[in-house]
């Protein structure tokens, strides 16, 4: 289905998130900026913030919006004795210097489906920094997560005077990014080689069905693969996770494997063993080549990798550095890098 947009705002990939939320970061010494992220279930929005608050070494605090009380979500009314004067005692789960640090993000997560009351509530800390009797800390930014009104995720109206404060966003899927991710985290193969050749399938989502594939279901989807269970379990455990018909054109996938060459077939005569032209069948065969391959046979490899196309040697060397150390440092190898991606 097509991707839905919101009128008049940027649309960027999960990819671009991290630089986005880093150049707000870096460049507003004060903190004023409230990114918000906007689109589709399941694409990663929530997942990012969280990595780039590590990768700049600063702390991360994740709000559920919609878990919000109304009635306290603004804090709790406490009487003093001596004054009687009635005062706000806040949640301890928002961000303060004594226990999460002085810099930091402070993530609310699906802010759009959390009710109207909680939104006013919350619109003292995105354009004041303050909500009741607590102050966000100077070193702390606020990031935005939620769904559209389009994709019937039980998404409220934000108020246009709050939506004036946030620099927002419209995300979308990106292959290249969830690849990249798929490949630092070590997640199964078989998933990404799939992918990899049907990348139009990594977020089919429509407001009308039932259930979709998106990234966050692919990730399931490949702990289902990495389990050792009934292929029948697993089929059925996929099909509840992105949906019949996606998981049908993956199974089918699947299957094909068996006629992929062996790696004793390979290595027994590089120069004569079968090779596959499927593109997807040639990224999985040389994935898994590089995953599993023994340093020892790295010669008979690398002969036989080196009959595909120069970006499927690149892969191979990529798989290899990140899930094969030994055979990544080979000469053979370190060669073969050279050739392919001139390091």
């Amino acid at each position: 289905m097509e991707t839905q947009t919101i009128h008049n705002v940027p649309t960027i990939t999960v990819g671009q998130i991290p630089g986005i939320i880093k150049s707000a970061y870096v460049s507003d010494a004060d903190c004023q900026t409230t990114i918000s992220l906007e689109g589709e279930p399941g694409i990663g929005k929530t997942a990012i913030p969280p990595q780039v608050a590590e990768e700049l070494g600063i702390g991360c605090v994740l709000v559920s919006a919609p878990l919000l009380d109304p009635a306290t979500s603004a804090g709790v009314p406490v009487t003093d004795i001596d004054t009687l004067i009635l005062q706000w005692a806040t949640d301890a789960r928002w961000p303060r210097v004594e226990t999460h640090g002085e810099r930091g993000i402070l993530l609310i997560d699906e802010f759009p489906q959390c009710l109207p009351m909680v939104q006013a509530a919350l619109s003292g800390l995105i354009w004041g920094r303050r909500m009741g009797s607590y102050t966000l800390p100077d070193g702390w930014m606020i990031v935005t997560t939620g769904n559209l009104k389009s994709h019937r995720a039980a998404t409220h109206s934000t108020p246009q005077h709050i939506k004036g404060r946030l620099e927002r966003y419209n995300v979308v899927s990106d292959f290249a990014s969830f690849k990249n991710y798929w490949v630092k985290t070590n997640k199964n193969d078989i998933v990404l080689a799939y992918l990899e050749n049907r990348s139009d399938q990594l977020s089919t989502f429509d407001p009308n069905a039932e259930l979709y594939a998106s990234p966050r279901g692919w990730e399931k989807v490949g702990s289902v693969m990495d389990a050792d269970v009934d292929p029948d379990v697993r089929n059925v455990r996929i099909q509840a996770t992105i949906g019949k018909a996606e998981a049908e054109g993956f199974d089918n996938f699947v299957n094909s494997m068996t006629k992929l060459p062996r790696l004793q077939e390979i290595v027994k005569d590089p120069s004569r063993a079968r090779t596959v032209d499927d593109p997807g069948d040639q990224f999985l065969l040389l994935a898994s080549l590089a995953s599993a391959g023994p340093a020892d046979k790295a010669a008979e490899l690398v002969a036989y990798v080196q009959r595909y196309k120069p970006e499927m040697q690149a892969t191979f060397v990529q798989y290899a550095e990140q899930k094969n150390r030994a055979l990544f440092l080979t000469a053979e190898l370190t060669k073969l890098k050279q050739e392919t991606l001139g390091e």
